[in-house]
């Protein structure tokens, strides 16, 4: 509250507290302080359950985009649970993580690429160590588009696997925040915990950029045949680059997915790189009936781009020939 002396002291406050207001008007218009406001971007959420959730929060902590990571329990019966209670495996909650992130750094899709890949999505009701319902693999969307997202991302993700995904899709739900002494627990306390997965790195995210900005990256051949489905000479540079390699993989030139292990090449005597098999979940085949042919064109599955075909007529048990251009591979030790 104000107090005054005399109606001059009153009127003096007045006018003080106009020019303020006047000023902040003023500021709030400014080209600077309008380009400030619209610098801070939306931020959106995701929802996830991998197992228990300190080594989830602090993975996700970690990733280039994320703001913040809370650990809580989502998906019960019990208001406000304890974790107490929620271990009693009583309630029906999930250990989950609150993911807070920047969509113009990170999309959803890759945020599930890092929930994919730091938990053993075919185990049921545990991971690691830890056994009961609480610890169950789930995806939790916060809207339509996110549970879209989600179902594809999973039926990608189930090709890196030979048993079924357990990872379950629920409805969102009211998450609630636990105890203090669960945050950013990993990063106070130090240890280890599940979320060291090995393996094949899990994939489901795309590349998705304008032919410009393809342009500005690949070189002209790279661009000739990985946009615009072009087919390298044979016995070139390239197949020569490439002949005798058996350690490390090929990638993708325009992404860099990792797509072939070099100990699958051989020498089919066609001038471009063969491969028996393909890193699973890593290509995408089309039927080609270009060129007055119906053949078997094998795409990158992150970005999308041409790679060349898959015949069967291959050496190995599956009969495949994976007939490569060579300037669509980047070699990775």
């Amino acid at each position: 509250m104000f107090t005054t002396s005399s109606h001059c002291g009153c009127a003096a406050t007045r006018i003080r507290i106009a020019l303020l207001l006047t000023l902040g008007v003023v500021l709030a218009c400014h080209p600077l302080a309008a380009a400030e406001k619209a610098e801070k971007p939306p931020m959106e959420t995701a929802i996830v359950a991998a197992g228990c959730f300190w080594g989830v929060e602090d993975a996700f902590a970690k990733t280039p985009g994320v703001s913040s990571a809370v650990s809580g329990y989502i998906g019960g019966t019990v208001a406000n649970p304890t974790y107490r209670q929620v271990c009693a495996g009583t309630t029906g909650h999930a250990e989950a993580v609150l993911v807070t992130y920047d969509p113009k750094v990170i999309r959803y899709t890759q945020i599930l690429d890092v929930f994919w890949n730091i938990h053993n999505p075919t185990e049921v009701n545990r991971q690691g160590p830890d056994a009961g319902t609480q610890y169950r693999t789930a995806i939790f969307p916060v809207n339509d588009a996110q549970k879209a997202d989600a179902a594809q991302s999973m039926a990608v993700a189930q090709r890196y696997f030979d048993i079924p995904i357990a990872t379950r899709m629920e409805p969102t739900a009211t998450f609630y925040s636990a105890e203090d002494y669960h945050q950013d627990y990993m990063a106070t306390n130090g240890g280890q915990c599940h979320t060291r997965r090995r393996g094949i790195q899990i994939v489901t995210a795309k590349l998705d950029l304008t032919r410009d900005e393809w342009k500005a990256r690949l070189t002209p051949e790279q661009f000739q045949v990985l946009r615009d489905h072009g087919t390298e000479r044979p016995h070139g540079d390239q197949c020569s680059t490439w002949k005798g390699r058996k350690t490390g993989f090929a990638r993708c030139a325009g992404c860099q997915l990792e797509l072939f292990d070099l100990t699958k090449q051989f020498d089919s005597g066609t001038g471009w790189p063969s491969f028996t098999t393909a890193v699973p979940g890593r290509l995408t085949e089309i039927v080609d009936r270009s060129m007055g042919m119906s053949r078997t064109e094998v795409r990158c599955y992150r970005c999308d781009g041409h790679l060349g075909h898959v015949f069967d007529d291959g050496p190995g048990p599956n009969g495949k020939r994976y007939c490569i251009n060579g300037v669509a591979l980047s070699f990775a030790e």
